[in-house]
């Protein structure tokens, strides 16, 4: 599901708003995967609602300089304008930080073609624009893979960890640092190659090692009596691997 709005309460502050709670609900409960873009900037850097859910996937925007080169992007900001790709972490509920990086990941924000209810094509700025091109690569994703329909924890682990195109700072997303681009700008290329083998709640575990780019997923709820997922209760761990070349570069 996408979410190409943000409340306008949600952008004056960090603090989570009733719709994240919403978000999160349904991507818990109902197994869906929900995407929302991360702000404008219109009231500052704070990531819009319903983003800033633990469970929604906050998209920002970058300005790809209309080229296919990666070295030159960078996230979006309109100057003229004062707006571009919010980035500021929310709150918890004690009004601290550090318990979630937002935007998860970034897309094309800057100047964009697009096409109206009219048949018309017009250019327009901003992370609304962001946000369906995740929607969409998730939605390719789901095609690729059936087993991923209802499993958004994977779907949104594997467009993270796919997300190798790095555009501010580290890359990777390091404690205590608060990122304008997340995990990176997606990669549809290398989310179609994870997605393409994985071991879902279907199977029962362990699961095989991985030879190649996979993915794995379980629910941690107790009250799944009829799933291989519910002999996984809160607190306890498992073990999952993969194999992989000595120098290779892995996103786990």
């Amino acid at each position: 599901m996408n979410a190409s709005f943000t409340s306008d309460t949600g952008e004056r502050s960090d603090d989570m708003q009733w719709i994240d709670r919403v978000f999160d609900y349904y991507a818990r409960y109902y197994q869906i995967t929900m995407i929302a873009a991360a702000g404008n900037q219109r009231y500052g850097n704070h990531i819009g609602s319903p983003a800033k859910g633990y469970n929604v996937i906050a998209v920002g925007g970058t300005d790809d300089k209309n080229n296919t080169i990666w070295g030159d992007d960078v996230i979006w900001w309109d100057a003229a304008l004062q707006r571009g790709s919010a980035w500021k972490n929310p709150k918890r509920d004690d009004g601290t930080y550090g318990d979630r990086e937002k935007p998860e990941v970034v897309a094309a924000a800057k100047d964009l073609t697009l096409l109206n209810e009219n048949n018309q094509t017009y250019t327009d700025s901003g992370t609304s624009y962001s946000a369906p091109q995740v929607a969409g690569l998730a939605a390719l994703m789901a095609h690729r893979n059936p087993d991923l329909y209802d499993e958004p924890q994977a779907m949104r682990a594997i467009i993270m960890a796919s997300a190798v195109h790095n555009i501010d700072g580290p890359t990777g997303i390091p404690t205590g640092q608060d990122l304008k681009g997340g995990a990176g700008a997606i990669d549809a290329a290398s989310a179609d190659t994870v997605a393409a083998i994985g071991y879902s709640d279907t199977l029962q575990y362990p699961y095989p090692a991985c030879e190649a780019p996979c993915w794995w997923s379980n629910w941690i709820h107790n009250n799944l009596p009829s799933t291989p997922s519910a002999h996984f209760p809160p607190g306890t761990h498992r073990w999952y691997y993969f194999k992989a070349s000595s120098g290779a570069r892995i996103r786990i």
